[in-house]
């Protein structure tokens, strides 16, 4: 049974959470006011229930706010919330009871920057097109599920903050929200991923689930990383999915943005002409409403769950990362590990990292995670791997001829500063025949020639690394 609360509208920035609104609330037992958490949507009732919190601390009024089994608020402490988190939170109150009621919403974005003003097939802008479809899209949805509307880039040039909430989610008159967007201006910047964060937090309490709709015809253009975002979005505790539809996106830029969409269970479209973007809102619109119970995702890193240890991997995984992101192997449940040749930046030129990129498992088996970390310190994927012990070694050799050539394969790391000897049995690791050969790349199983001394003996060749042999095999020469 859910429990009523009175929430104080009276926001504060405690210092952990300097970015943030804390939420005070009286209790009617000494009639103090205290603060409860940070985040941006209301917080829930007591689960003891003895508790009733009464009036705004500081405020003549109050709302009643019907509390649910959603986690709170996952996304606080956001580093790129900034004062809209703020905004958002008092905005929260405006919203008629009966919108927070509900077991679904929408949010769409409209994307008001300056590219906006580009002209598609037939020299009209994009921005007349997209006037004229959303407002048929708001008339022609189902107006039963709550709505909200932001839109981004439509006051100022040049500034990644210029984000605004048209309506906020609730039973909003179709028109009214058709006029507010024909008054918007394009000419700023594309802040995708401050007003996903946006859109998530205007999310009534109550719902079990959300449909946000990101109407753009470009990629991020702040510092910001939506692919991280959308990893978080995935956490929440009801079911959010993201639809990315982009408007004129090039195959190039739609795959960018196809990390949104995957992560959230949305859709990815991308519609060239204003009929195409006509279908792809009634597309979403006919989606049913998502679940609680998160569909299978497929998983992130395209490697199996298991790798040797001490052996180089080439790793790809889905949708794209910065070149400073990092990524590697970390103890199982593990926060970001020190560099090292398990774990590193992914690198690369221009905007993308590398896919696949190259790590090398630790060299203890047991439990980790393949893990990718976005540049602010947020993982954006953590996917299970369990290293084992390798399969090293050589091909049975056999007899040789002394001091004539033979050759051999073998298995194993083959890492840089290894080498292949032939030494005599017992002989200490850097005790070796004058012929010897080094890995010529890092590929598991190779082949190459060695030259035995001239003198019949028996011997043995092996992988030698600084003062440690790791495998060996017998070779006769008689």
């Amino acid at each position: 049974m859910s429990a009523r609360l009175r929430v104080c509208a009276e926001p504060f920035a405690p210092d952990n959470c300097s970015a943030l609104p804390q939420f005070h609330l009286r209790s009617p037992q000494d009639g103090r006011c205290r603060p409860t958490y940070c985040g941006p949507r209301a917080p829930q009732a007591p689960a003891s229930g003895k508790t009733q919190l009464a009036l705004p601390c500081s405020s003549p009024g109050g709302i009643d706010i019907v509390t649910s089994k959603r986690k709170i608020d996952p996304l606080s402490c956001l580093q790129r919330i900034g004062y809209m988190a703020a905004f958002s939170a008092l905005a929260a109150f405006a919203v008629p009871v009966a919108a927070q009621q509900t077991d679904s919403a929408s949010i769409l974005i409209y994307d008001a920057s300056g590219s906006m003003w580009g002209q598609i097939d037939g020299g009209i802008t994009k921005v007349e097109v997209a006037r004229d479809v959303i407002g048929d899209f708001f008339v022609s949805r189902d107006n039963a599920v709550p709505l909200g509307v932001i839109a981004y880039g439509h006051n100022r040039r040049g500034d990644c903050s210029d984000i605004e909430t048209i309506a906020s989610v609730g039973m909003n008159n179709p028109s009214d929200l058709s006029a507010r967007l024909n008054r918007l201006n394009p000419r700023g910047m594309t802040p995708i991923t401050d007003s996903l964060t946006l859109a998530a937090s205007m999310i009534p309490p109550t719902a079990e689930s959300a449909d946000i709709i990101l109407v753009t015809d470009g990629l991020e253009t702040c510092d910001a990383d939506p692919c991280a975002l959308a990893a978080q979005l995935a956490q929440e505790g009801i079911a959010i999915r993201a639809h990315v539809v982009g408007f004129g996106l090039t195959s190039q830029e739609a795959e960018a943005m196809s990390c949104v969409a995957d992560a959230t269970g949305g859709l990815l479209l991308t519609p060239q002409t204003g009929q195409e973007l006509a279908d792809a809102l009634d597309q979403i619109a006919a989606v049913q409403p998502a679940s609680d119970a998160k569909p299978a995702q497929e998983a992130f890193f395209d490697m199996g769950p298991n790798a040797e240890a001490g052996h180089t991997y080439e790793i790809s995984y889905h949708g794209t990362a910065r070149p400073d992101s990092y990524a590697g192997f970390t103890p199982r449940g593990g926060d970001m590990p020190s560099v090292s040749p398990s774990f590193g930046v992914v690198g690369g030129a221009g905007a993308a990292g590398n896919n696949p990129f190259s790590k090398t498992a630790p060299s203890e088996p047991g439990e980790y995670d393949l893990i990718m970390v976005a540049y602010d310190g947020s993982i954006i994927a953590r996917q299970p791997i369990e290293v084992v012990a390798p399969s090293n070694g050589f091909d049975a050799i056999g007899s040789v001829e002394p001091d004539k050539r033979f050759q051999f394969s073998w298995r194993g790391p083959n890492q840089v500063g290894q080498r292949i000897v032939i030494a005599r049995p017992g002989a200490a690791p850097n005790d070796y025949e004058s012929d010897w050969g080094q890995p010529y790349s890092n590929r598991q199983t190779q082949r190459m020639g060695l030259r035995p001394p001239p003198s019949p003996a028996s011997m043995s060749s092996a992988t030698s690394r600084a003062t440690s042999r790791r495998s060996c095999s017998s070779v006769n020469s008689a």
